[in-house]
Parts: structure tokens; sequence; C-alpha cells
């Protein structure tokens, strides 16, 4: 059916053309015809002033006329008819005789001095009769070629009405098979991988029971096939990995309590050894069992990671959840963290915009951004800054903690949570990989997110979003819902809510807080003051551990 119009359609094109041309050529005859006309008044009227007033150059357009007439009209009348073509000829044969009986005799009679005879010839009854037929001739045909004219204009106008409705016609079939087609490809193609598309990121977004129901055309049958047959796959893997999981953090907490115990007794002695308990030691004695403590001591926080890592992952550590005054929390924690700052010799320096609550464990937001600030002052270079700053954004409290550290390769961002994961740039430093680990569990442990935005040789920028305590639910037990953050099993990339950067050289102007003095330089070992401190303290975390 579609052919059948579309030849229709070039036949009805092709009847169009014929009849343009035909309308161009009867208005083409209707110029000439005009043509004509013009050139026989020009050369009467040359006639008439060379008569009048002797000038010769007065007879150019006489002298053209003839020539031009003969042009111009055989132009005329190739598709004419027998009858309108006699007609023209007649016409044309008029005005050529005119021009030779009366123009050409009344200007010798002007050459040869006879101006009265010149005069009465042209403007005598017989000329003017002539002139009066010719024009009357001339305006006859010019209707006639008018006419036909209009009559091809008709046909043409005829002809584009029937190639238009051509071509709706058409339109309107090609549309609807096309309808046709579409529809089945929906119901054949594009509807089964619409679903196979939905299944597919249902999977790839943890839905582990995302199937489809195999249809469509035998290619997408197979790609549904393959689809069951691979998500089947993956959740077994998944339920084996879950299980090797939940083995190695049993393994993992069944050990650090196991060695524990050890390490805090071989901790206490040691204290009491640098303390001078078993008596004074000599100074290569001292020096060993004091690298022996650090060491003991750096074990024991491993240990200790390790178990509220695993405590965290199986899902084991429950909130009492209180208002915490974000501000207080870090203006301690730097007072803390001072002295590992100006060991570093690095600046910490604090800005915050004023009261931010939220709901939570003091202690455990204490460990979560302690730990951000300690690798940030740890992996800082000597005479940098440590920036750390809380804001309000909407019903959020950011805290963020910005270095000028190594940086961390765009690549390696989404492996920064992984536990004992150390970034190539920073690999040369000591750590154990589970400082952040630790803090982004306990941040989504309150409900919110940790992200970060880093670039090799620009340092870091680990931005914390938790949700306020909002003043109606102030006296209530139970923190905010968390905002919805799409990925909250993995560290992503940031855009940092800071409206400027501050420089390592030159800290925010106005900050609330500037960085206080160090504090005084630690005792010399063996002083009666430091072993009484380290006693106290050694018997404390003792009794703690129990």
């Amino acid at each position: 059916m579609i052919v059948v119009v579309l030849i229709v359609g070039v036949v009805g094109g092709i009847s169009m053309i014929r009849i343009s041309e035909d309308v161009e050529t009867r208005t083409g005859d209707t110029l000439y015809i005009r043509g004509v006309q013009n050139e026989f008044e020009r050369s009467r009227l040359a006639v008439r002033e060379f008569v009048n007033t002797g000038d010769e150059l007065r007879l150019g357009p006489f002298t053209q006329a003839r020539g031009q007439i003969l042009l111009i009209s055989s132009q005329i009348g190739p598709n004419l008819d027998s009858v309108l073509q006699v007609r023209v000829d007649a016409y044309v044969d008029n005005v050529t005789g005119y021009l030779e009986e009366f123009g050409e005799h009344a200007v010798q009679l002007k050459i040869d001095g006879h101006d009265a005879a010149a005069r009465q010839l042209i403007g005598g009854q017989a000329s003017l009769g002539r002139v009066k037929q010719i024009n009357e001739q001339g305006l006859a045909l010019q209707n006639e070629l008018l006419r036909l004219q209009e009559e091809a204009g008709d046909a043409l106008r005829t002809r584009q009405i029937v190639n238009i409705g051509l071509i709706v016609a058409a339109g309107l079939l090609i549309l609807a098979t096309s309808l046709g087609v579409m529809l089945w490809l929906r119901r054949e193609m594009l509807q089964p991988l619409d679903e196979l598309a939905d299944a597919s990121r249902r999977l790839g977004h943890g839905d582990l029971s995302a199937r489809v129901k195999p249809s469509g055309v035998d290619e997408i049958l197979l790609a549904s096939s393959a689809f069951n047959q691979m998500a089947d796959e993956v959740q077994q893997h998944v339920q084996q990995l879950h299980e090797l999981s939940a083995a190695r953090t049993r393994f993992v907490s069944s050990v650090s309590h196991e060695l524990r115990t050890p390490i805090t007794s071989l901790r206490g002695y040691l204290e009491l050894l640098v303390g001078g308990e078993a008596g004074d030691l000599t100074p290569d004695q001292l020096r060993y069992v004091q690298v022996a403590e650090r060491n003991a001591r750096t074990l024991d926080e491993l240990i200790n990671d390790l178990l509220t890592l695993s405590r965290v992952q199986s899902g084991k550590v429950t909130l009492k959840p209180e208002p915490v005054d974000i501000r207080l929390l870090l203006r301690e924690l730097k007072a803390e963290m001072l002295p590992m700052a100006t060991e570093k010799k690095v600046d910490l320096v604090l800005v915050d915009t004023g009261d931010l609550v939220v709901s939570g464990e003091p202690l455990r937001l204490k460990q979560a951004f302690g730990n951000l600030i300690g690798n940030a002052l740890k992996y800082s270079p000597e005479g940098q800054a440590v920036v750390v700053r809380a804001f309000r954004v909407n019903r959020q409290a950011v805290v963020s903690v910005v270095d000028w550290g190594p940086g961390v390769p765009k690549d390696e961002l989404p492996q920064l949570a992984e536990p004992f994961f150390r970034a190539s740039t920073t690999e040369r430093i000591p750590g154990t990989g589970l400082g952040l680990p630790i803090a982004k569990q306990m941040i989504e442990l309150h409900g919110g997110r940790l992200a970060v935005e880093s670039e090799p040789g620009a340092g870091s920028t680990f931005t914390a979003y938790l949700p306020l305590r909002m003043p109606e639910s102030a006296d209530s037990d139970e923190p905010e819902s968390p905002p919805a953050t799409g990925e909250s099993a993995e560290v992503t990339p940031a855009v940092t809510f800071a409206s400027e950067p501050v420089s390592p050289a030159e800290p925010e102007t106005g900050a609330p807080e500037a960085p206080a003095a160090a504090p005084p330089a630690e005792q010399a070992p063996g002083s009666g003051a430091l072993r009484r401190e380290r006693r106290a303290k050694s018997l404390s975390r003792r009794r703690n551990d129990s």
C-alpha cells in the first residue's frame, strides 16, 4: 500500500512539474505580447518626434524596433494551438507592416523635405485606424494569453491540492504502520529490555532478589535467562562473602580479646619499670624499656581499634543518645590534641559558627572526630595547618577537617573506608588503616555520613554530616532520622561546603578560637611526678579493662 501511494505521489509530482512549466510558458507569452506592444509604441513615438523636430537621434528606437519585434515574436507560441498561433503571426505581421507602410514612408518624406506630407501620413485617418486595429488585436491576444495563464495556474493549484492529499494520506499510512511497528517493538523488545535494565539497577543497588521474567524475541530471552543465572551466582557469592566476613569479624574479635589481657599486663609492668618501681635503670636499659613500652602502647591501640571496628560491624554497639554540643566537643578535642600538633609543628585551627547540637554519644563522636583530626595532623607536613570547621547547612551539622598533606589519588578514594587500606601517597607514614573506617562507622551509627575530597599534593578535606537535634525533640532520647544519603556503605567524594579555603600559611581571619599555646615540655623520665602520673594512668586503665 505504501508503495502504491509513493508511486501515485511521484506521478503527481511529475505532473505538477509539467503544469508549472506550462504556467511559466503562458506567463512568458503574455510578457512577450506586452513587449511587442511596447516596442510598437516606442517606434511610433520615435517617428512622430523625428517628423516634428527633424532630429535624427530620435530615430534610434524606430531603427531597432523591427529587429526587437521579430526577436520577441520568435519566442512566442512554442506550445500554442494552431488557431492562436495564426492570430499571433497576424498580429506581428500587422505591426511590422505598419512600421514599413507608415513609419518608413513618413521618415523618407521628412528626409526629402516634405514635412507636411510626413505629418499628414502619421496623423491621418488611415494611420490612426491602423494603430487602433493593432492595439485591439494585441489586447485581444493578451487577454487570451492571460486566460490560458489563469487556467494553467488553476490546474497547478488543483494538482498541488491533490499532491498534498496524497502526501497526507501517505504520512498517515506511514504513521499508522510506524505505530504498529513501535507497539510490536515495545512489546517484544523495549519492555523486556526495560525490565532487564531495572532488574540490573536493583541488583547493582544491592537487591539480590532482582530477577526478570523471560519474554520477547529469542535474543532477549537468552539475555534474560543469562541475567537470572548471573543473579543467582551473585547472590550465592555475596552470601559466601557475608559468611566469610562474619567469620573474620568473629576471629578478629576473639583474637583481640585474647591479646588484650596480656598486652595490658605487659604495659603495666613496662610502666612500672620506667617508673623505677623495680629499681633504677641504666640509661640504656631505660631507653630499651621505653621503646618496648611505646610499641606495646601502639599494639594496645591497634587491638582497641580492631575490637571497636568488629563490634560496630557486627551490630553490637548501641547508642544511648543525649544532646551533644559539637562546638564544645571539638574544643575539648583541640585541647587534647595540641601536644601532638605542637610535636608535629603544625597549627591546629578551630573555626565554628555557633551552637550545633546533635543527638548521640559524646565518647563515640569524640572518637570519630579525633580519628579524623589525628589523621590530618599525622599526614600534615611541618609548618602547615589543620583547619577544623563546624557550621550548619539546613538541618545538618557539618564538621570538616582540612589538611594540606600528601592527598589521595582519585581512583583510591572509594577504598579509603576499607579496613587496613593505606593510600599510595601515605604508605611511608606509620599507620594501621583503621582510624578512618572507625570514624565512618561511628558517624553512620549517628545517622550521618562521611564524605571526602582530595587531590595528590593538595591535601584532603573530610566532611561529616550529622542531623541536628531539633528544638521540638530536645527532650526526647531518640535521635532524628538520618537524611537519605544514597550510598551509606562507602566514603564518596563530595563538594566541600566551606565558602573559602583556608590557607595553611594564613589561618582564617576572625576565627572564634586561635591555636592555643603549647603545654610545658614533658618532665624528664625518672622524676617522681612523672612516675606518679604514669602509675595512676596504668592503674586506671587496668580498672577500665577489667
